[in-house]
């Protein structure tokens, strides 16, 4: 494929990612309010991994001249104004057409997606925090984390064989690696093993949280890869999870339209 025809495939397979079912009603309420905030659109963006990765692609495709990637919402809304921001944020929630039904098998159950994607970016956050990391190391590990599973979001529209979202750019990056290896760190020989075996840990913390203990029912084991190379241990789920759980209950609270919260 050549390509101008990738990048067009690829641009407008971005442009059909529809929004997850359970922050649309906010996200109308808010981009609806015409004395919303810069603050409200980074709170609404970071809580949504598809708003986040529009904001990011476009963001970066914009502005690809910079020698930086553009990885934090709040400086990606600095860059394309608020007008386009609600834009790219309505035009997703239009897009929505996911199935959350628990009667088919095969279903994408997006609010469980959605638990799963923030609290692995804050366990790879929290998990880069406790390593003494940069603040902007930290966030640019929550992205990865949010991310992570981007992949597995239903699209009607379809990219053409041999296609895929690493292609862009922008993903040629810690964020890009961590989605495709975290599933695979001992394959993974690139420049950003941090990020990635951050990822796969936050990933797989995630998944043993409800049953609060980092081995819990997972089959899946850990590379000793993955401890040697972060110098961290297991006593680091039971110093975090707490902060984790937190975080997403407060998200859950935000999300709510406002004729539903508790006061």
């Amino acid at each position: 494929m050549m390509e101008a025809d990738l990048k067009k495939s690829l641009g407008e397979y971005v442009l059909n990612m529809p929004s997850l079912p359970c922050s649309a009603a906010m996200s109308l309420e808010v981009c609806n309010n015409y004395y919303t905030s810069p603050a409200d659109l980074v709170r609404l963006v970071s809580l949504d991994p598809v708003f986040l990765f529009r904001l990011l692609d476009l963001a970066n495709n914009i502005y690809e001249d910079r020698e930086q990637l553009i990885y934090n919402p709040a400086r990606a809304i600095v860059l394309l104004g608020l007008n386009t921001v609600k834009n790219q944020v309505v035009s997703a929630i239009n897009n929505c057409s996911l199935v959350n039904s628990n009667k088919k098998k095969d279903s994408f159950d997006a609010a469980s997606f959605w638990k799963h994607s923030l609290s692995t970016g804050i366990f790879s956050r929290e998990i880069a925090v406790k390593r003494n990391l940069s603040k902007e190391d930290a966030e640019i590990f929550f992205t990865a984390g949010f991310l992570h599973d981007i992949n597995k979001i239903p699209c009607k529209q379809k990219l053409p064989a041999g296609c895929s979202l690493s292609s862009l750019e922008w993903l040629k990056s810690p964020i890009g690696d961590a989605i495709n290896y975290h599933d695979k760190p001992e394959a993974y020989s690139g420049n950003y093993k941090d990020a990635v075996y951050t990822v796969f840990l936050a990933s797989y913390f995630t998944e043993n949280l409800e049953v609060n203990s980092p081995s819990g029912s997972n089959k899946k084991k850990i590379p000793s890869v993955i401890y040697e190379s972060l110098c961290i241990n297991l006593d680091i789920f039971d110093e975090i999870k707490d902060n984790v759980l937190n975080e997403v209950r407060e998200a859950e609270k935000f999300l709510k339209p406002a004729h539903h919260r508790e006061y």
